[in-house]
């Protein structure tokens, strides 16, 4: 018997055993022989028969552990148990059956020692006794033995056994070489990496009680899988067997089992609650016939703590009362319809000291549940598979925007719900099909609790300056908000088998749909010199989020469209085969398609900025201006249609026993383009001043009205607008790597490889049109615009790497040494961050350990967080903040002084 083990590592979970039988003498194919694999769960037999050239094929097998036995007329059975067969997997398997005319090898022993005894006595063929299989033990080695790809599957036995932090299944990818803290995998950015469950995409997260295995693939992967250019990760759930099973559990953490934290003791705190429960369970079996299985499962996580203790400075009620400046005030109603959590201070005055210092612990709180059906059935005895899965996961955090006033606090709900469906057919004795469709949805939201009341910001009381701020009734978060988006997708993948040849070929789509309500600062902020201000009712300036449009024409203003829809479809092609050119040496051919469809706006046209003539962006943008309006669905950038990619991967036995091989691979990835949305194009902060040096607040009912004619200051790159190239690429990786496998005695395996990939077309953000080093408005390239975020396929990455993998696997034990010694740079490896400009990171990671070097060009001091108030209301945006004060109080000679405190290092 001879076994070549491989990775598929398709888009598919389905795996495949194929081989040869051959005759043991001659070597002549064996016609006719029948080869049987049974599941060990389902106990399903699946049958094959040889062809003319001996190859069979035994297609549309579920992960799992099978029993192969081969049969032919005139010849010794031979079976195979506890073959091991991983999510995406192919086993070829070769046997070579023995004549009964002469059960022994040609060559080898022909007498046999009777037991017992000294004779030596003629051994005859015809005396074997037909009846009775030769049993060949299961084979040992690394699951992708000769396949030209970098992967390894998590089989059940760790996903069962292993201990997860935080009981998620991923995190043995941190164990896999060339992978870092936060997923980033051979260099590549963390975002570039696809999860997949059950073929299909997927962001949620579950318990190992509810997966069955799952393989991850993170250097030059099968043309059926794009769309990634770091890692796939391809996760089976969990499916019923022919036997009732089922399981439930729960895991405690409370503080009584835990000691206090030396900080605490230092600080005199107690020992902080901290509360954590894991329960669910699952059950799975037969559904009313043989062949159908049925698998449920639920999980619900619950955890209950808080932060070290803070000193928040809060208004006094008492005193607010008493104080007759704020007899008859708004800001005396307000704390009577929002009280705050001191009514009562020791030593507080009326006026002159309205504020008093309470401590107190941010709770944190997380309340999690998932849950799980699937059903599975064959068809025409076994040859076809039809499968169905509904998963539904939802987190909320009763805390996520706090506030010392428990009627602003506001939750954040999220959620992910998908279906997906998978029919499997064998079209002949050599060909499959596998159709798979799926549903996504994501929801995520935060609503901002009492929107009629802004946001209060306030640092000072009785000439006292308090860096944490003063904490006031309002919501500290900008707005609140709500997304959901939605994917369906549908794919195709037919596997012919040819000889030597396993071709695989086939298509998808993509249909993507998201809905957006973003009110950015439609409820205001209003800033109080001090808190005597505040009691009095007399505020130095109010800032509200306005139409960007109506703020350009000077009135009257209007509050900008909140909500935004957008749609996106991309679509695929691929063709793939291996296959082995003589017994030693095997190829790996694979040519991909991918067209990325545009972004399309099908709600509310955003505002863009049209550039004026140029060949580049620079030379457009003396000429550049706003556009407002337009029709229906227009695209913020060009589609990319034009993205080929092939793959080469070739393995050698250098040996000829299948123990050493030399495996070498070259591919070209290409990543999902960024949803980049322009929605706050429209959208423009404007602070408005008195000319009396104060203003009136008005906490009941927003009114533009009232806004005209007062002295303003715009700040137009609050929120930033954003330019997209007119051809935004896709991100294309081109990745390689070369080296050895071995297999060695013991169930032990080792891996040494060289990787590399070069990163071209990478998402990068700048700033441009940016003013001098003194903020003149005249000095930009286009003074009539602000500061604008470019959003462009600059970027650029190149990582090289050893790597090396100790592997020991037996049905006791598991042992895996990772070493990674590589090197990476990417020009911008922050290409979020708005205010991050030619940041450069290095690294050198022998024993993956980092260093980076980044450049900075950020606002200075006054970016960080002045006037930070936990607990309250918190100043957005404190460079516009304070550039609108500094213009007001220049604008009418009075005098002003940094609000800021010193910055953080790094900040």
């Amino acid at each position: 018997m001879a076994l070549w083990t491989s990775a598929c590592l398709g888009q598919t979970t389905q795996g495949l055993i194929s081989g040869r039988v051959v005759d043991a003498l001659t070597g002549a194919p064996v016609v006719g022989a029948t080869v049987a694999c049974t599941a060990s769960s389902a106990e399903i037999q699946r049958k094959a028969l040889t062809g003319a050239s001996g190859f069979y094929y035994l297609p549309l097998l579920s992960a799992g552990t099978y029993r192969i036995t081969v049969s032919a007329p005139a010849f010794q059975q031979q079976e195979v148990n506890e073959i091991e067969l991983y999510v995406a997997s192919r086993i070829e398997l070769n046997f070579r059956l023995r004549p009964l005319s002469d059960v022994w090898e040609k060559g080898q022993y022909r007498s046999v020692f009777l037991p017992g005894t000294k004779a030596i006595v003629p051994f005859f063929g015809p005396d074997v006794d037909p009846s009775h299989a030769l049993l060949v033990g299961p084979p040992k080695g690394p699951d992708d033995f000769r396949e030209p790809t970098i992967s390894e599957a998590i089989d059940p036995g760790q996903v069962s056994n292993l201990p997860f932090s935080g009981r998620n299944v991923y995190e043995l990818l941190l164990f896999q070489p060339g992978v870092t803290s936060g997923l980033s995998v051979n260099g590549q950015r963390p975002g570039s990496g696809l999860f997949l469950l059950d073929g299909i995409d997927s962001n949620t997260s579950f318990g190992p009680e509810f997966i069955q295995e799952y393989r991850v693939s993170t250097n030059n992967f099968s043309a059926e899988l794009g769309r990634a250019t770091g890692f796939v990760a391809n996760a089976v759930t969990r499916s019923g067997s022919s036997a009732f099973h089922g399981l439930a559990y729960a895991y405690i953490d409370n503080e009584a089992l835990d000691a206090n934290a030396f900080q605490s003791n230092t600080n005199g705190f107690p020992r902080p609650e901290h509360r954590e429960r894991h329960a669910g369970g699952w059950a799975g079996g037969p559904a009313g016939k043989k062949t159908r299985h049925f698998f449920v499962g639920y999980e619900d996580y619950r955890t209950r703590t808080a932060e070290y203790p803070f000193s928040y400075q809060v208004p006094v009620l008492d005193s607010f009362r008493n104080c007759p400046l704020a007899a008859g005030s708004q800001a005396l109603a307000l704390l009577e319809r929002f009280p705050p959590p001191l009514v009562k201070a020791p030593g507080s005055s009326p006026c002159d000291n309205l504020s008093a210092p309470y401590l107190f612990s941010n709770p944190i709180a997380i309340d999690r549940g998932f849950g799980i059906a699937r059903l599975d059935d064959t068809l025409r005895g076994g040859r076809d598979r039809i499968s169905g899965r509904v998963v539904t996961s939802r987190e909320t955090d009763p805390y996520a925007v706090f506030s010392l006033y428990s009627a602003f606090t506001s939750p954040r709900t999220s959620g992910n719900y998908s279906a997906a469906a998978t029919y499997a057919a064998s079209l002949s004795a050599t060909a499959t099909s596998e159709i798979r469709a799926g549903w996504l949805r994501s929801t995520d939201s935060i609503p901002q609790q009492h929107p009629e009341v802004p946001e209060l910001t306030v640092g000072a009381d009785a000439g006292k300056f308090y860096a944490q701020g003063i904490s006031l009734p309002g919501s500290s978060a900008a707005a609140g908000y709500a997304t959901r988006g939605d994917l369906f997708e549908i794919a195709d993948s037919t596997i012919l088998v040819r000889g030597r040849h396993v071709v695989t070929f086939g298509g998808g789509f993509y249909f993507r749909a998201s809905h957006s309500s973003t009110p950015y600062l439609q409820s205001g902020q209003y800033q109080f010199q001090d808190l005597q201000s505040f009691a009095q009712d007399q505020a130095l300036a109010f800032t509200l989020g306005l139409a960007r449009q109506s703020v350009l024409a000077g009135g009257p203003y209007s509050l900008p469209a909140a909500d935004h829809d957008l749609r996106r479809s991309e679509f695929y092609g691929f063709v793939q085969d291996s296959f082995r050119a003589t017994s030693r040496l095997g190829f790996d051919l694979g040519l991909r398609y991918d067209s990325f469809g545009a972004t399309a706006n099908t709600g509310v046209q955003d505002a863009y900025i049209q550039l004026g003539p140029g060949a580049s962006v620079m030379s457009g943008l003396p000429a550049a201006q706003f556009v407002f309006g337009g029709g229906c669905c227009r695209s913020v950038s060009e589609p990319d249609r034009r993205d080929w990619a092939g793959r080469l991967g070739l393995s050698y036995d250098l040996t000829g026993k299948g123990k050493h091989v030399f495996r070498a691979a070259y591919g070209i990835f290409y990543d999902r383009q960024p949803d980049a949305s322009t929605a706050y194009n429209d959208q423009e902060e404007v602070t408005f001043f008195s000319a009396t040096g104060s203003l009136t607040p008005n906490y009941s009912q927003l009114k533009l009205d009232a806004l005209s004619g007062l002295p303003n200051v715009p700040i137009p790159y609050l929120p930033q607008p954003l330019l997209l190239a007119s051809h935004l690429p896709a991100p294309r990786v081109q990745a390689w790597f070369a080296g050895v496998q071995d297999s060695l005695a013991g169930g032990w395996s080792l891996e040494v490889n060289h990787t590399g990939a070069v990163g071209t077309n990478l998402v990068a953000r700048d700033v441009i049109n940016r003013a001098n080093s003194f903020g003149t408005d005249s000095s930009r390239l286009n003074p009539g615009l602000p500061d604008i975020s470019y959003l462009s396929g600059s970027g650029y990455s190149q990582y090289t790497a050893l790597t090396g993998l100790l592997r020991h696997r037996s049905r006791r034990a598991l042992f895996q040494a990772a070493y990674t010694w590589g090197h990476s740079i990417d020009n911008q490896s922050d290409s979020t961050s708005v205010f991050t400009v030619n940041s450069t990171t290095s690294s050198i990671a022998p024993t993956r350990i980092s260093t980076s070097a980044r450049t900075w060009s950020c606002i200075p001091c006054c970016s960080c967080r002045p006037l930070r108030r936990r607990g309250g209301s918190a100043p957005r945006s404190a460079a516009g903040r304070w550039r609108a004060w500094r213009a007001f109080a220049r604008a009418f000679r009075i005098p002003w002084r940094h609000p800021c405190f010193p910055c953080a290092a790094g900040q």
